[in-house]
């Protein structure tokens, strides 16, 4: 059984694939920027959960810092460890191509669709 957070996933692909680990007997952190949504998410993917998976919600707002070092100590307490962090929140509303994206602009979207997996 595997530990693993995913940013971002109230919704879309985030929701999907944190569905699909519980129903593999994986235990997921999930979260959001808002409570509700966060609290709405793990109401809906419990039930998904097999074996012993465990399923914990948290917000946080990707784009500080503080608060992602905050959840990584977080889903440690919750999990008892993580192996497995995706980083699937971001905002995707560019307006020309990637490459005459300016550093701040790509700030904001920050944390988009990236998998560590620690050794």
């Amino acid at each position: 059984m595997r530990k693993a957070v995913i940013t971002g996933s109230t919704k879309g692909i985030g929701f999907a694939l944190a569905r699909e680990l519980l129903t593999r007997g994986h235990s997921v952190a999930v979260t959001g920027r808002t409570q509700a949504a966060v609290d709405d998410a793990v109401e809906r993917l419990r039930p998904a959960a097999t074996g012993e998976a465990a399923m914990h919600g948290f917000t946080v707002d990707v784009t500080d810092a503080a608060q992602v070092e905050k959840l990584w100590s977080a889903a440690v307490d919750a999990l008892g460890g993580v192996d497995l962090w995706i980083n699937n929140a971001g905002v995707a509303n560019a307006t020309r191509p990637i490459v005459e994206t300016s550093a701040p602009p790509m700030r904001s979207g920050r944390g988009g669709n990236h998998a560590l997996c620690p050794g």
